[in-house]
């Protein structure tokens, strides 16, 4: 099977539309939020803000965990549950990034914003 000249011009523009979405997207994912938002147990525990270095303690009746702000990224330095996912968990700084532990039924999340800002979903 051979291919005419009509169809590498038809690869070459479906090459370049997905790279140049490709492009979109991840510079769109790019965006760093100034805010984290921690909940335990499905209720919002603290909001903090990325732009201040902080390191504190989280005691629940389901674990500790110490979470630290560094350099505008958050990330959690300890945890007492037995498989440690959350403390090897990659520290975040983009948008609606999340840290879940699930034996502690802790998640951190990145927005952007105040506790007033109206997204997509909620308008």
């Amino acid at each position: 099977m051979k291919l005419s000249k009509n169809d590498l011009i038809l690869t070459a523009v479906i090459v370049l539309l997905g790279l140049s979405c490709l492009f979109v997207f991840n510079r769109s994912s790019k965006v760093t939020g100034s805010t984290a938002v921690i909940s335990i147990d499905g209720k919002e525990y603290k909001r903090v803000s990325l732009d201040k270095d902080d390191s504190f303690t989280i005691e629940t009746d389901y674990g500790i965990n110490t979470v630290v702000i560094k350099n505008g990224e958050i990330f959690v330095e300890s945890a007492d549950c037995p498989d440690g996912i959350c403390v090897r968990h990659s520290h975040i700084n983009k948008l609606h990034e999340n840290i879940v532990c699930l034996p502690h039924r802790l998640v951190i999340e990145i927005i952007e914003g105040n506790k007033g800002d109206i997204d997509a979903v909620a308008e």
